[in-house]
C-alpha cells in the first residue's frame, strides 16, 4: 500500500505467514523507540505550558502517507490542533522474471506533520466539534533492494471523530495527496532485471484511521 507503488503489483503471497509477520513486528519495534523520542521531545515543548485539560492527544493508526504510525497533537488555538507522526511501511515487491526469485521487501519509514481544524458538528463527550479539515506535509524513505527513494508529499483532506468517551475515540479521514518531490537512487547493484522502481503519482488518495486519547 501507498502512493507511490500503486503502480505496481504487490505480491505478498509468496512469503510464508510467519516470515511476513516477522518484519512486520521488527518494523513495529523500530516505530514504536522512534515515536518514544519524538513524543518525549514534543510533550517537553509543550506538555508543560498546557493550562487546560485535553490539550495534548496521543494517537495510534494506519493511513497514508503515515504509514502503520504513533504521533502526537497539541492544541494551539480553539479549535485547531498541530500533531507530529512517525510510521513505517513493509512492501513485498514480488519476484524476478527471469529467475522467479522472491526479491527482499521494501521498508518505509515516514514522518511528518498535520494541522486539524475542527469546524462543524457536536458531541455529547467533548465540546470539540466532530467534523474537521486536515492539512498535511509527509516525507516518506523507501530503502528497497536495489535502490532508494525519498517522496515529500502535501496531503488535504476532510474527517470526522468518534468520540467515545471524553478522552478517547476513533477519526477517519479521507482526500488527496499531492506530489511535491521524489528523488530516486540506484543502488550500486543496479536494478534486475523485470523489477521497476516505483514512479509516483502527481495526485492520489490519502486516508487515514487513527484512534486516539487526551491527557
Amino acid at each position: 500500500m501507498g502512493f507511490a507503488i500503486l503502480n505496481k503489483t504487490v505480491y505478498c503471497n509468496q512469503l510464508p505467514i510467519s516470515l511476513l509477520l516477522n518484519q512486520m513486528g521488527k518494523a513495529m519495534k523500530r516505530t514504536v523507540k522512534k515515536s518514544m523520542v519524538l513524543m518525549l521531545l514534543v510533550i517537553m515543548g509543550f506538555g508543560t505550558q498546557a493550562k487546560s485539560q485535553e490539550r495534548v492527544s496521543f494517537t495510534a493508526g494506519f493511513g497514508f502517507p503515515e504509514g502503520l504510525n504513533l504521533g502526537l497533537r497539541v492544541k494551539f488555538i480553539d479549535h485547531l490542533h498541530i500533531g507530529a507522526y512517525i510510521g513505517s511501511m513493509q512492501e513485498q515487491q514480488g519476484f524476478r522474471l527471469n529467475t522467479g526469485e522472491i526479491d527482499k521487501s521494501s521498508t518505509w519509514s515516514t514522518f511528518g506533520a498535520n494541522a486539524f481544524y475542527h469546524f462543524s458538528g457536536s458531541s455529547e463527550h467533548t465540546e470539540l466539534p466532530p467534523w474537521y479539515l486536515l492539512a498535511g506535509l509527509g516525507n516518506l524513505k523507501e530503502n528497497a533492494y536495489y535502490y532508494n527513494q525519498q517522496t515529500i508529499l502535501a496531503s488535504l483532506r476532510i474527517g470526522r471523530a468518534f468520540n467515545f468517551s471524553r478522552r478517547f475515540g476513533i477519526e477517519f479521514d479521507a482526500g488527496l495527496a499531492i506530489l511535491l518531490h521524489e528523488k530516486t537512487e540506484t543502488k550500486p547493484a543496479g536494478i534486475a532485471e523485470g523489477i521497476t522502481a516505483d514512479t509516483p503519482r502527481k495526485v492520489g488518495l490519502s486516508t487515514g484511521i487513527k484512534f486516539f486519547f487526551r491527557i
